[in-house]
């Protein structure tokens, strides 16, 4: 027979499962999934992302790691919080620079920079209470991360339909739903703008358009286009233009010859340029021998896709400006009310909160 346990340890196991229940639920605590079955902690957050995973925790995120590639584009949705610079400890390494963070957290040359292939270990010693990645690398980083008690918040924000929900979610979960609520509220009475107003013409003709990425080599140049769900191929049919290339399979930017482009003949080119100035690449394709014959060259309707501290052209928050300045150029009477500078300067204050001095920046990187 077992000896009977005497009163003193016994209330000393009882003490010792109290402490260790409390400190499960101690603010900073998570679980990802689902949601818990128990009361929620007055300043607990939950909210779905973009892999329709519901992640909690016990209170809003104080150590955030954005980590994995092109992580760095979500760093832009991610500070138009403005919250996001004391929360932050650790930026991804990208291929494009971080000179506009630095206009939004004086303090991010001092953040930890991780590699793009970042191992879960090497996150791990930062401490984070939240990490942020992009969606495709769940299945390998994420489940990593996991293992070891870290939570994962994940984000696609490569569709224009993406933003609002994905704003939305990154709100709550940040206990900054009102904010999340507003960015959301942004992006979507924009698209609204823009299909509303190619709703209200009557049989608008809407021009057959190229995308073009270009990527320099020697005098002959190569060019490539995006996958028809890319946000590039996006912005066109949102801004009223119909895209020549849906026919090209790939999963990436895929190569295309000056023949192709030749023989589709489009009305508008668009060119989209990550490392060069985007006027440098239009110029390079339109003294290419081949170009001369095509419509859009003919037509002065070659245009580089702007950039001011990174480019228009991609999955960005300011994809929204891309789509808006596509459509003032294919429908210039059309969109004639609609001030680009004006877009501009409304985007900055209200995404990041510019004033007029840092405004300066963008219109010098602009060259508006």
């Amino acid at each position: 027979m077992m000896p009977r346990l005497s009163l003193r340890f016994a209330l000393a196991v009882a003490l010792a499962y109290f402490l260790a229940a409390c400190s499960l639920s101690s603010p900073g605590s998570r679980s990802t999934s689902r949601p818990s079955a128990s009361a929620p902690s007055p300043h607990s957050v939950q909210a779905v992302d973009a892999l329709g995973r519901v992640v909690s925790l016990g209170a809003p995120p104080r150590r955030i790691v954005l980590a994995g590639k092109a992580s760095l584009l979500l760093a832009d949705a991610l500070y138009a919080f403005p919250d996001a610079p004391q929360r932050v400890v650790a930026l991804t390494k990208g291929k494009q620079s971080l000179d506009f963070l630095k206009l939004l957290d004086p303090d991010v040359q001092k953040k930890a920079v991780l590699a793009r292939e970042v191992g879960p270990e090497q996150i791990a010693a930062l401490h984070p209470d939240l990490v942020i990645i992009k969606s495709f690398l769940y299945p390998k980083l994420g489940k990593s991360l996991e293992a070891l008690g870290i939570p994962v918040f994940t984000m696609r924000l490569e569709a224009p339909e993406q933003y609002p929900r994905e704003l939305r979610e990154l709100g709550k979960l940040l206990g900054e739903e009102k904010r999340g609520d507003a960015l959301a509220d942004y992006f979507a009475g924009k698209m609204d703008f823009l299909q509303q107003t190619l709703d209200s013409a009557n049989g608008l003709s809407k021009p057959q358009v190229l995308v073009l990425r270009s990527g320099i080599r020697g005098n002959r140049g190569a060019f490539a286009v995006p996958p028809k769900n890319w946000i590039q191929t996006r912005m066109v049919v949102l801004a009223g233009g119909r895209p020549v290339w849906g026919s090209v399979q790939g999963s990436g930017w895929t190569p295309i010859p000056l023949e192709q482009i030749a023989a589709w003949n489009p009305d508008v080119i668009f060119v989209v340029s990550y490392q060069r100035p985007p006027a440098e690449a239009v110029k390079k394709f339109t003294s290419l021998r081949l170009a001369s014959a095509l419509k859009a060259v003919r037509d002065d309707k070659v245009f580089p896709i702007p950039a001011d501290f990174i480019s228009w052209g991609q999955p960005d928050t300011r994809w929204i400006l891309g789509a808006q300045w596509m459509a003032k150029k294919m429908h210039p009477d059309l969109f004639a009310p609609l001030d680009m500078r004006e877009a501009v300067s409304e985007f900055y204050r209200t995404l990041y909160g510019f004033d007029e001095s840092r405004l300066k920046a963008v219109w010098a990187k602009l060259g508006w």
